[in-house]
């Protein structure tokens, strides 16, 4: 998953899904860092703004409101129920994704720099976190058909191809945006 290393909104959903992830199939990083960056290229998404988040799952990518549900559905009962926003056609559900999108600073929050996750984020993180001299963790790749999840918006890559955590080709085995 790649988050918003900056946004408390996206540094809470980031906590939020690693509390709940009982599987550990998620990883993190930041969309400030090398890899975010890198998989926000790669996904078609801008490095200027992090507007959208980016989640990997299973070699598919998954932005804005589709990676949340996306996210819901991978981490299983009772978040799966998210899922009934499906049911709204897809133009309005980016319409209410991108509206806290563009105000998350001001409705949540934001941190003046991109600080090192506590807890389980930070255990599972991949790549570098912005402004510490700390490698994130998570080099070593979980189990085979696990997520990994970089910052910046919310995006995973598969953790049994998240070995180099600098290489955003071996972050993405699927071979190109999703």
């Amino acid at each position: 998953m790649v988050f918003d290393g900056v946004c408390v909104l996206c540094s809470g959903f980031a906590r939020w899904v690693a509390h709940f992830d009982r599987g550990q199939r998620f990883r993190f990083a930041t969309a400030q860092s090398p890899l975010g960056a890198a998989l926000f290229t790669a996904h078609g998404l801008p490095i200027d703004v992090y507007e959208a988040n980016l989640v990997l799952i299973d070699g598919k990518a998954y932005k804005g409101m589709a990676a949340l549900l996306a996210t819901a559905d991978a981490l299983g009962w009772p978040w799966r129920v998210a899922r009934v926003l499906d049911m709204l056609p897809a133009r309005w559900q980016q319409w209410l994704y991108d509206r806290i999108a563009r105000n998350r600073y001001a409705l949540f929050g934001r941190k003046d720099v991109c600080g090192i996750p506590s807890g389980p984020v930070r255990d599972r993180m991949i790549g570098e976190v912005p402004g510490s001299t700390a490698a994130a963790r998570g080099s070593t790749a979980g189990a085979p058909g696990s997520t990994a999840a970089a910052p910046g918006s919310n995006a995973t890559v598969p953790a049994s191809t998240a070995g180099a955590p600098h290489s955003p080709a071996t972050a993405d085995a699927s071979g190109g945006p999703g």
